[in-house]
């Protein structure tokens, strides 16, 4: 008997080996809404649909896709599935025709995020960003100069400041707050930078 939550077709996909998008048989939820008050909703079209359009270089960095290689990582994770391996076996999704997880697809329909757009870890080019961003680091260190570096503090000293970066210093305390949380960290503020111009 056929899942009819699973639909297979044929999709752009990306081997880590090669990272080049190549046309492959896929198994995917179906990512079909039901609505009660209307005509059933389907996902808006992936705009790019061949290779030639594609507008991404998709690369694999590190050890298996991780920013940073860590040493003896693999043998931790080996010796962690000997003991585990009834637990781990069991945390997919268990269709009828087999294990799988949640693609790239999935994220867009089910959680409305974009797929597509520069990796949160990519350097500012502009020199005009880059003062932006050094001046954040600079209020940062301020703050810890002072012993006040906290989101309260952070708050006061940008709030209606005047400053002509007071939307970075913002959304740096939103990420630092509740999407990264931990003390104002200046890893966030190539991010603020980025997402306050737009960016994907």
């Amino acid at each position: 008997m056929e899942d009819p939550t699973i639909v297979e077709r044929e999709e752009l996909l990306v081997s880590p080996l090669s990272g080049i998008p190549q046309q492959r048989v896929a198994h995917l939820l179906d990512p079909v809404v039901v609505s009660t008050e209307g005509p059933n909703l389907k996902p808006p079209p992936i705009p790019f649909p061949s290779e030639s359009e594609w507008p991404l270089k998709v690369s694999f960095h590190g050890c298996n896709g991780w920013r940073d290689k860590q040493m003896k990582w693999k043998e931790w994770v080996e010796t962690m599935e000997a003991i585990h391996h009834p637990i781990w076996k069991t945390n997919n999704f268990m269709f009828l025709w087999g294990e799988g997880t949640v693609s790239l697809e999935d994220m867009m329909i089910l959680g409305g995020f974009s797929i597509l757009g520069d990796s949160i870890l990519s350097a500012l080019q502009s020199p005009e960003l880059v003062v932006i961003e050094k001046n954040l680091e600079n209020a940062r260190r301020e703050l810890i100069r002072l012993k006040t570096n906290n989101h309260y503090r952070w708050l006061n000293y940008f709030m209606n400041s005047g400053k002509d970066y007071e939307y970075e210093a913002f959304l740096s305390l939103w990420l630092s707050r509740f999407v990264f949380p931990s003390k104002i960290n200046a890893r966030v503020f190539s991010i603020a930078v980025s997402l306050a111009r737009g960016s994907k």
